[in-house]
């Protein structure tokens, strides 16, 4: 019969390891050492992956035959460093406010329809060489001539680049981050700067252009002002259209429609107005003309 050594039921009394056991304890130590550093070492998902900054041009335009509207809310004022600015800007303000734009885009040729808070409408229309607008509340007819709108005033809007010429200010800088808008993954930007009326609004652009700017440019009398507001765009990842714009006293929101068929047709008083221009231009060269 074998009897243990003292020394070992010592070692079995008294709970210490055998050789073997330390040996097997080691080698687990090193293989979960082994795995947490590969863990440790290996690419992580991260957001920018997942989710890479805009790339310009940070809006598109719209398809060659499109439809969209824009939907105006006036936000509610609230109690910040944005108060006096807010109040000094509605105080001025016109009764008559911009709720919806209505814009068909076939080709070269666009018509916007304006419905205003007291119901009434207006229109806009760009046809080659010409873009026209008409005043809500007034049955008057601005036109302006393709080669002169570069040079006009804020009233009237340079669309030869860009269908959303009010999304112009986005850049890099002021990209934010990824977010979502009507369950739509979207790029939202954000930015401060001086206020300058919605030019899309002839509600708002008389308040810069109105009595009060003693006689500077709009640009200037928005400057002097120096009413500080916050931007903030919304842009679809998918295809790069606008989404929302928040211009710090309204929010506009873009719903895209069916696109026409066929372009829309001039109504007659905005041709009349174009056929009086283009037959006193063709007088003026007739009367001017150098004899053979």
């Amino acid at each position: 019969m074998n009897k243990l050594r003292p020394s070992s039921i010592l070692a079995c009394r008294s709970g210490e390891p055998s050789r073997g056991h330390l040996i097997r304890l080691g080698w687990n130590s090193l293989l979960a050492g082994s795995f947490f550093l590969l863990a440790f070492l290996s690419p992580m998902p991260t957001q920018a992956q997942d989710d890479p900054p805009p790339q310009a041009p940070y809006v598109v335009n719209a398809p060659k035959y499109a439809s969209w509207v824009v939907s105006y809310k006036t936000k509610t004022a609230a109690k910040s460093k944005q108060d006096a600015a807010v109040e000094m800007v509605a105080a001025q303000s016109p009764v008559r406010e911009l709720k919806k734009l209505t814009v068909v885009k076939a080709d070269k040729v666009r018509q916007m329809i304006s419905t205003w808070s007291d119901g009434t409408t207006s229109e806009q229309w760009i046809i080659p060489g010409y873009q026209l607008e008409e005043q809500p509340g007034r049955k008057d007819i601005y036109m302006s001539t393709a080669s002169s709108i570069s040079h006009s005033n804020m009233t009237v809007e340079d669309y030869s680049k860009s269908d959303f010429p009010e999304f112009a200010w986005l850049s890099e800088k002021n990209y934010s981050r990824v977010d979502s808008r009507n369950e739509i993954k979207c790029w939202k930007f954000e930015g401060g700067a001086t206020f300058q009326a919605d030019t899309q609004s002839p509600a708002m652009a008389q308040v810069m252009l109105g009595m009060n700017s003693g006689g500077k440019k709009p640009a200037d009398a928005a400057a002097a002002s120096n009413p500080e507001f916050t931007k903030a765009a919304w842009v679809s990842v998918a295809d790069k259209l606008p989404l929302a714009y928040d211009d710090g006293i309204r929010v506009a929101t873009y719903e895209y429609r069916q696109p026409p068929t066929e372009p829309p047709v001039l109504p007659e008083r905005f041709r009349k107005v174009v056929g009086e221009y283009e037959k006193s231009q063709s007088d003026l060269v007739e009367k001017y003309r150098m004899p053979r």
